[in-house]
Order: C-alpha cells, then structure tokens, then sequence
C-alpha cells in the first residue's frame, strides 16, 4: 500500500517539552529553507507541484517568491523548442508566442536567435523576471511581456505567430470550459503553417502514491494533484483526448503524442508532449 501524501507543516512544539532555544531554532530553520506563503499557483515543468491556499502552517511553493523565480530563471530552454530551432522547422524573425512563460527560458532562447513574440505570465515576479531578461533584445528581436492569466488573449491580432508554446500551463485551468477557452485562443492565434507545442501533466499521475481523482460530471478535470490543496483541480486530457481537442480546432500532429513519466519523492508524474501545425486550410 502507498504512503500516505505527506504535507509539510510548521507546528510549534509543546514549550513545556522543548527548550525555548530548540524551538526558536525550528522556526529558524523553516524561515531559512522554505518560502511560507497565503496563495500560489501549481507550478508545470518540473518545478515543485503544489500550490497556496492551504491550512495555516503548511509551507509550500509560491510562484512570486524570489527563490521560485530563481528556479526557472536558471533552467534551460525545454528541449522539444530547441529540436524544432535546430532543424530549422521555425526559422526568425518568425514571431513566437509563450503563454506561461515562467521566468523567461524558453523566450529568451528564442530571442537570443532572432525570434520575436509576445510572453504570459499570470505571476507578477515572473513576468518581471522575463522582461528583464529580455530587454538586452529590444532592437534585435523584440518582446512583448504581458502580466496576465492565460486565458485573456482577446486583444491579440488573430494569425499573429508561427510558434506557440503553451508548456506546462494549461493543467493549471479549473475545468474543461476553461482549458477549451485557451485551446480557442492558441488555434486563433497560430497563422497557418504554425507549429504549436503543448505539455500538459496527465491524469495517470501519481504524484503522491495515491491515483488522482476525477472531478464528478467533468471530462479531464482531476483532484489530489495538488498535496497542499488535495481540492484543488487541474484540467488533466489523456494523450488521445488532447489530441482530439487540439486537432478539432484546426491543428494536426506533426508527431505522435508522446508521454513521458517522472519518478518523484512518494510517487510519480506523467507529462502528455504534443507538437502540432496550424492546417493551412
């Protein structure tokens, strides 16, 4: 039988058990290690998953928090990009899209090569963090950042991009109307001839030993991936489903979907990979 999740709390102890000194120092040493946040948001790569919005006293990530931002600053642009790059299936000044754009890796790499386009990122610290990385670009390739959740797009020109890059994002979408909202919005704006790269955890995750549960009269809406917020949900599709949603809206598969799984601490995380062109007719 699996393990049951684990949560990380900050209890203090029974003063008249511990010495004051002893507890200082474990208030300390959760102060040193790990960002106490009130809200946050899962984070999708390979970040830690897990959100706010708990019980006081649970420490978990926080997408505004220096040290998360850190995180992704320092990571390497996502490796299905750099494949299409280097085999020049996307060549500049081909404008780009990155909805979820983190702290800016995989717009950066882009505009290091020439590639203008527009970020998204519903975290403030991470929006600010990808433009300031990308303000050494502004006469070569310029970037557009916007401080916005995934799904307002509305004011962005339809056909604007021939890359769109919606990694690890689109599970963060509370139900199916949502995440088909987003969907809506990439095909509208990918012009004909687009490659479109998706990435998206799976419902067969189990991120805590334990299978997810899907939420009552939704279609890929699934809870438990969050271990602070067992509640919370995240529009979860299987490879075939995403799939089908994707490819009704004009798309088709350049390559089969493929799955990847992760093994972590206490459990393991599937990772559904679709790359997909915008038909031209």
């Amino acid at each position: 039988m699996a393990p049951k999740p684990r949560r990380w709390t900050v209890r203090s102890p029974p003063m008249a058990k511990v010495p004051l000194a002893c507890a200082v120092g474990l208030v300390m040493m959760a102060l040193l290690f790990f960002p106490i946040v009130t809200r946050g948001g899962a984070m999708g790569h390979d970040g830690p998953v897990a959100s706010g919005g708990g019980n006081r006293g649970e420490v978990v990530p926080d997408w505004e928090h220096p040290d998360t931002v850190a995180f992704f600053r320092d990571r390497e642009a996502d490796v299905r990009l750099t494949e299409i790059v280097d085999s020049g299936a996307v060549r500049p000044p081909t404008p780009a899209l990155d909805v979820g754009c983190a702290a800016g890796r995989n717009a950066v790499y882009l505009a290091e090569r020439g590639f203008p386009g527009v970020a998204v990122d519903a975290s403030a610290a991470m929006a600010a963090a990808t433009r300031e990385r990308l303000e050494p670009f502004a006469a070569s390739a310029p970037w557009t950042v916007l401080h916005r959740p995934m799904t307002e797009l509305d004011d962005l020109s339809d056909a604007s991009f021939g890359l769109v890059l919606a990694l690890g994002v689109l599970q963060n979408a509370p139900d199916d109307v949502t995440f088909a909202l987003v969907l809506d919005h990439l095909a509208r704006l990918a012009r004909p001839g687009a490659r479109v790269l998706i990435q998206n955890f799976g419902p067969d995750s189990l991120p805590h030993g334990e299978p997810l549960q899907r939420v009552p009269g939704s279609a890929h809406v699934w809870s438990g991936f969050d271990q602070a917020d067992a509640s919370r949900a995240y529009t979860l599709p299987d490879p075939d489903a995403l799939d089908a949603l994707v490819t009704e809206r004009g798309m088709e598969l350049v390559a089969p979907t493929r799955v990847v799984w992760k093994e972590m601490k206490g459990g393991r995380r599937t990772t559904i990979i679709g790359d997909y062109r915008k038909r031209s007719t």
